[in-house]
């Protein structure tokens, strides 16, 4: 058990830490060119755009890696944690739900959210 929270927690802080400093050059949102992007905040409109684009996508990150980290919670002795995967219907609607809000908060006008 102590495994996979421990690993787990380490994947997550990887990943977020990585897209949260380093994601507009790795998703090619925006080139800095050596350029201090607290200085660009409300000056450049495209950097404003990319920013926010990075924030949804930092966002979804973090709730797609607590999606994974409820399928591996099931079973945290097993090596296989996908056997009997399907017999847990609660589990599959709370999969289901938590994935369908995330899509209809990130697509639907009405659902957006603006800081």
């Amino acid at each position: 058990m102590w495994r996979n929270i421990v690993g787990q927690s380490v994947y997550q802080l990887a990943l977020l830490l990585a897209l949260h400093f380093q994601g507009l050059k790795i998703l090619r949102l925006y080139d800095l060119k050596g350029k201090n992007p607290e200085t660009l905040k409300g000056k450049d409109k495209t950097y404003d755009k990319a920013n926010d684009i990075l924030l949804c996508m930092i966002f979804n990150a973090f709730v797609f890696c607590q999606v994974f980290n409820e399928v591996n919670a099931r079973k945290p002795e097993d090596f296989n944690i996908f056997k009997g995967f399907f017999y847990n219907r609660l589990l599959l609607y709370v999969l289901i739900f938590t994935a369908g809000i995330q899509v209809v908060d990130l697509h639907c006008p009405w659902a957006i959210q603006v800081p």
